[in-house]
């Protein structure tokens, strides 16, 4: 590699060179290629990619960590099959939902401390509902 340096009077000024600038171009292609090739050779995890990352993302919500959530994303990524390619967005998409569930149900037995059981039960019948209209889609 060549790099020139000019002195003047108040600093240096390093002055790449075509070659200069080639070599930093293949090492940055080369480093992106190494990437790409173990992004696609990933061993799917699909009970982690679909269990794990959705309870983390409740948790990550119910306890207002908030930056855990795009690395939980990027498990899902790396953790799902890529039998259809979109198996991520479901895992984060039940996380989502999960999350919303808890948090609802959070805040309903907060607005209404009286009608504990009624909050409850409308509480768990909509995860019921929510699973019986899985089932009917399967």
């Amino acid at each position: 590699m060549t790099v020139h340096v000019r002195k003047t009077s108040r600093s240096h000024h390093v002055v790449a060179t075509p070659r200069v600038i080639g070599d930093f171009a293949r090492i940055c292609a080369d480093r992106c290629g190494d990437l790409l090739d173990g992004a696609a050779s990933r061993k799917p995890r699909p009970h982690l990619a679909n269990i794990a990352v959705p309870l983390g993302m409740t948790a990550s919500v119910v306890g207002q960590q908030w930056w855990t959530l795009i690395p939980l994303g990027l498990f899902a990524w790396w953790w799902a099959p890529r039998d259809w390619g979109w198996e991520w967005a479901v895992a984060i998409g039940r996380g989502i939902i999960s999350a919303e569930w808890a948090v609802t149900g959070a805040y309903a037995l907060q607005a209404f401390p009286d009608a504990r059981s009624a909050v409850e039960t409308s509480w768990l019948l909509s995860v019921v509902l929510l699973a019986a209209y899985a089932k009917v889609l399967r």
